[in-house]
């Protein structure tokens, strides 16, 4: 499990004339973001990596820093972390920072909660990490002499940069990361295998490692289908859309609320909003535009998600205002009890509208859409998810959606065969078969 990336460097780098560990930090960073694992990473890489970050966050802020930015790193945990870099710092030769690093490993476990709570930000710092972030500070230091010594035990192109780079303020020197960088200059220096690429084609290429990776691949659709299970319309979303999408199916007032709509828009606009078990569902009617919220209780209460239709079904506008003209009372009086026969016709409808919002949502899965849309996602190497989206059609071997996710529109068909994503001119087709086989194999891996 080891071994799988190489080292990228650029020429530069190589021959010294730029120092390498900047391209060990990034390289560290895009392999991660990508979602390959601290496992796939090279151990001697790695512990020179986490050593550094160590010794920089407590530099910064303290243990606490250290603990808190570890937490929130790529899914990291700090103790792992410490056992990483203390790797490094064994082979560094830096004792006394290794005594330091196991004391703060036994305080983490011995007060797990506090550990927890640790941000390097008042009030989440505790006092007791102080002597720690102290004594670090005065561990495994050399005079300059004995430090100097070290370094021209370095290839020669590289001792000459290292001592052209490096800020020699007070105290600086003293700091056990003066150690852990030169001998970090010293693995990279001997460091085998490399791939040499130029500047502006090194993330490119670090990434290309990574896409090609199938553990790497495997982690980053997990963590898209994790997303889009959370983004995709839900059953009762599915609803609000079989039920508002067509004009014809519409319901007739339940409730009548203009305040709603006095926030939202500052145009003349009324709100229809109906009632169906916990969920609710607003209507709100602009001049040019009908737009669907879902909410939860109280039509009243926040609103969330919306879908949005440009154009508002003919007559509806009519309707409403007619409702508020006095000089029909005598008509509307006239009307009521069809009114309440309606109300009860929509109460019906809605619960209609929420089976076929079900059957929508079970079609998402059946027809394998989130694995079509990461997949595209995978392809495009987009990191958001859909930001919106509209139904355009139903059946029952068939639906069809319109996403936009980040500045691309898609025009998704799905069905028993397969999932057909269009952008513009460009037609994607994945087979079921395929899609099917992605979903097995990643339920496999969680």
């Amino acid at each position: 499990m080891t071994g799988t990336f190489p080292l990228f460097l650029t020429p530069a780098a190589q021959a010294g004339s730029t120092l390498p560990s900047h391209f060990l930090n990034k390289q560290m960073h895009i392999l991660l973001g990508a979602g390959v694992s601290w496992d796939r990473l090279n151990p001697d890489l790695r512990a020179a990596f986490l050593l550094g970050y160590y010794l920089g966050n407590v530099r910064n802020g303290g243990h606490s820093q250290f603990m808190g930015n570890a937490r929130n790193y790529y899914g990291g945990d700090p103790a792992r972390f410490l056992d990483w870099a203390m790797e490094a710092a064994e082979r560094y030769e830096m004792s006394e920072t290794l005594t330091i690093m196991r004391d703060v490993q036994t305080w983490m476990a011995e007060n797990p909660r506090e550990a927890a709570t640790q941000t390097g930000f008042t009030p989440h710092v505790s006092p007791a990490l102080k002597p720690y972030d102290t004594a670090l500070f005065s561990a495994d230091t050399v005079d300059e002499k004995t430090w100097l010594a070290r370094v021209y035990t370095l290839p020669e192109a590289h001792a000459q940069e290292f001592l052209r780079m490096c800020s020699y303020e007070e105290g600086y020197v003293s700091f056990p990361a003066i150690i852990s960088e030169i001998e970090e200059l010293r693995l990279l220096a001997a460091f085998d295998p490399v791939m040499i690429v130029t500047d502006d084609t090194f993330e490119a290429e670090v990434k290309a490692a990574a896409a090609a990776d199938p553990v790497a691949k495997a982690a980053r659709m997990t963590t898209r289908l994790a997303d889009l299970a959370l983004t995709l319309p839900k059953p009762a979303t599915c609803a609000a859309l079989s039920l508002f999408a067509e004009g014809e199916h519409l319901p007739p007032t339940e409730c009548l609320r203009a305040g709603a709509a006095k926030i939202r828009r500052p145009k003349r606009a009324g709100v229809l909003a109906t009632a169906r078990g916990d969920h609710a569902f607003v209507v709100e009617l602009g001049k040019n535009s009908l737009t669907v919220f879902e909410a939860t209780g109280d039509p009243d209460a926040e609103l969330e998600r919306a879908i949005s239709f440009p154009s508002t079904p003919s007559g509806l506008f009519a309707r409403l205002f007619d409702f508020f003209d006095s000089r029909r009372r005598a008509e509307r009086a006239f009307k009521r009890l069809v009114r309440q026969k309606a109300v009860r016709k929509a109460r019906k409808m809605g619960e209609v509208s929420i089976s076929v919002g079900d059957e929508i949502a079970a079609l998402n899965r059946l027809f394998h859409l989130p694995e079509a849309l990461a997949l595209w996602l995978e392809q495009a190497q987009e990191i958001v998810t859909p930001a919106s989206w509209r139904l355009e059609l139903a059946e029952t071997d068939r639906i069809q959606w319109r996403f936009e996710i980040g500045d691309a529109c898609l025009s998704v068909i799905a069905s028993a065969k397969e999932v057909q994503i269009s952008t513009g001119d460009t037609t994607m087709v994945y087979p079921h078969e395929d899609l099917h086989a992605l979903r097995q194999s990643i339920e496999g891996t969680t």
